[in-house]
């Protein structure tokens, strides 16, 4: 952990955000996958086999992992990407 992450007031900064702009990270993988809902169901209003999109994110820092963010997105969630 990061020590200055101690002096962050975490109620007004996203800890995922301040980090990546506070620490230098080499490479990042980004991976989209589709899978059920299960515990995701509730909050995304689905059932829990529904197919939902998941994004799984890591960042590094040469050979060490510094974040890691999965995130699902409710069945009708639509992504466009572009370069």
């Amino acid at each position: 952990m990061s020590p200055k992450i101690e002096e962050v007031d975490l109620s007004k900064k996203n800890p995922n955000g301040w980090l990546v702009r506070q620490t230098p990270y080499t490479p990042g993988r980004m991976e989209f996958l589709a899978e059920s809902a299960g515990v995701a169901a509730k909050p995304l209003v689905c059932a829990p086999d529904d197919p939902v999109l998941t994004m799984l994110r890591v960042t590094w820092l040469d050979a060490q992992p510094i974040t890691y963010a999965r995130q699902a997105f409710s069945p009708s969630h639509r992504m466009r990407l572009e370069p």
